[in-house]
């Protein structure tokens, strides 16, 4: 066996877009140990050679690697190249390291990564924990120069890579960047429409262009069951209640969009925010009535739709771009008997398993706690959720009283 096949191999496991990252990490590596250690990039030529067997080079890379570093990014964690090759490397024993970049932080790892010791690629002190970390996997000897250096030159390729990104593929990765999205969801009982219940919704959201430019901001919002019209009495009400921008200009609603089921309208900006630019808005819409307030109708209901019957109602949202930080909460009076229950996470649709073991094991995610709101005792359900994973849909539920555990309705208002 040659020296140079017997030596440590490291496998830089990454998403095209972050390929400069990945090979400047490598670069950075390789200078440290002296040319020692060989790397599998597959976005360095020497590690796939014009007609390789691409696929093939990929596993046989992942049998023999001492440790894998994953570089992982807002994409790259939904990747399922990622993902399967970070899985194969953690099956067989290998030492997996996740190396965040951008907003993702070891902080925040949703699980499986959330388990495995990380480092922030644009922090020098992790920096140099993870040069010793591979030193002392694969039998090196580790300098003490300086990584500050380096982090900056990751975080500035970040930066450029994620712009880049952003003009390339905005249908993907989105025109803009939320760096907080914040929702309040606070119930009532209705005096529009029996049985049900109304509803004040606030949304605030800071932020951060990236495309082109961004013209507008749509909110669409609809009931769990299309039970509740939005017309006559119960046409809701919405009002700009703050707003603030980088740049010069107005910020404003346009007419709203309502059928029986659906409620839209549009946050405009004129004139349209820049890429760089940053906007601030907080908009309240009260909903006269909004959600079935009794398990009875609740099934009803579902079984009219042939939709799959269950006893709880949820409010729900997706994440569609990247997100630094979401807050949800939920406030119910306890006098409308509702029960909050555990949240539920979904990917595509499908049960997110590790996203929602996470949202339940980490303090400050997820709690339910109660609280008095203008003298009255709530309950409320709140999740806070630092770099939530894209596409991620969180679901906050409640548990809804059966009709005999009610007292009568007051009459509704015709």
């Amino acid at each position: 066996m040659s020296a140079q096949s017997s030596a440590p191999l490291i496998f830089v496991s990454h998403k095209t877009c972050d390929a400069e990252i990945a090979c400047e990490l490598q670069r950075a590596l390789d200078d440290e140990f002296l040319g020692l250690p060989r790397f599998f990039n597959a976005s360095d030529q020497e590690s796939l050679q014009p007609g390789t067997a691409w696929f093939d080079s990929i596993v046989d890379a992942l049998r023999s690697c001492t440790v894998l570093l994953v570089i992982l990014s807002p994409t790259a964690l939904v990747s399922p190249w990622v993902n399967f090759e970070s899985g194969a490397a953690w099956i067989q024993g290998t030492l997996v390291i996740p190396c965040c970049v951008g907003q993702i932080r070891k902080s925040s790892l949703p699980a499986p990564y959330g388990h495995l010791q990380a480092v922030d690629l644009d922090d020098p002190h992790d920096l140099d924990q993870l040069f010793r970390r591979l030193a002392g996997q694969a039998g090196l000897r580790c300098t003490s120069r300086d990584r500050a250096p380096l982090a900056r030159k990751l975080a500035e390729l970040w930066q450029a890579s994620s712009a880049s990104r952003q003009r390339e593929s905005p249908i993907e990765f989105g025109s803009r960047i939320d760096e907080h999205m914040q929702i309040e969801w606070v119930y009532r009982e209705s005096r529009t429409t029996e049985e049900c219940w109304a509803a004040k919704y606030t949304r605030r959201e800071v932020i951060r262009v990236t495309a082109e430019q961004v013209d507008s901001v749509t909110i669409e919002l609809s009931p769990s069951v299309e039970a509740v019209t939005f017309v006559g009495v119960n046409a809701p009400k919405t009002a700009l209640r703050e707003y603030a921008r980088s740049s010069p200009g107005r910020v404003r609603l346009a007419p709203a969009h309502v059928s029986s089921g659906h409620f839209a309208f549009r946050i405009n900006f004129d004139p349209p925010l820049q890429r760089g630019d940053a906007a601030t808005y907080a908009v309240e819409i009260d909903f006269p009535a909004y959600k079935l307030a009794v398990r009875e109708r609740l099934v009803q209901e579902l079984l009219e739709v042939d939709a799959k019957v269950r006893d709880y109602d949820f409010t729900g949202r997706k994440i569609n771009r990247p997100c630094e930080r979401f807050t949800y909460r939920v406030s119910i009076p306890k006098r409308l008997r509702a029960t909050p229950l555990q949240p539920e996470v979904l990917l595509d649709g499908q049960p997110f398993e590790e996203e929602q073991q996470y949202v339940l094991r980490e303090p400050k995610v997820f709690d339910i706690c109660e609280e008095e709101v203008n003298g009255e005792s709530h309950w409320i359900a709140m999740l806070d959720r630092i770099n939530p994973p894209h596409h991620a849909t969180y679901r906050l539920r409640w548990l809804l009283p059966r009709r005999r555990e009610l007292g009568p309705f007051d009459k509704p208002i015709t």
